[in-house]
């Protein structure tokens, strides 16, 4: 039972991530986690980092081959971590 004023624990700690801003970045990691996922074991295996910011996701791949690949599919693959993620967050992948 509720008193008048009360929140409950999920309510505080959803306010909490909003107010602080830790909203973006925590996307910004579950986005990273999916890419496995979508693009692929080959292309994951030859990531060395990935970053988003601001519906932008910058990969940093090791090998041209790899990167050749994606290119030629970055939008299935865009289309694929928006899928898993169940929105669209990623509006562009850059490939360097």
């Amino acid at each position: 039972m509720l008193r008048e004023g009360e929140k409950l624990l999920g309510e505080l700690l959803r306010d909490y991530v909003r107010e602080s801003g830790m909203g973006e970045r925590m996307r910004g990691l579950e986005i990273c986690a999916l890419w496995p996922k979508a693009a692929g074991q080959r292309a994951a295996s030859a990531t060395r980092s990935l970053k988003y910011s601001d519906g932008v996701l910058y990969c940093q791949l090791s090998s041209s081959t790899v990167r050749n690949m994606l290119f030629y599919n970055l939008e299935g693959v865009r289309n694929e971590l928006n899928r898993l993620a169940g929105d669209t967050p990623v509006r562009k992948i850059v490939l360097y």
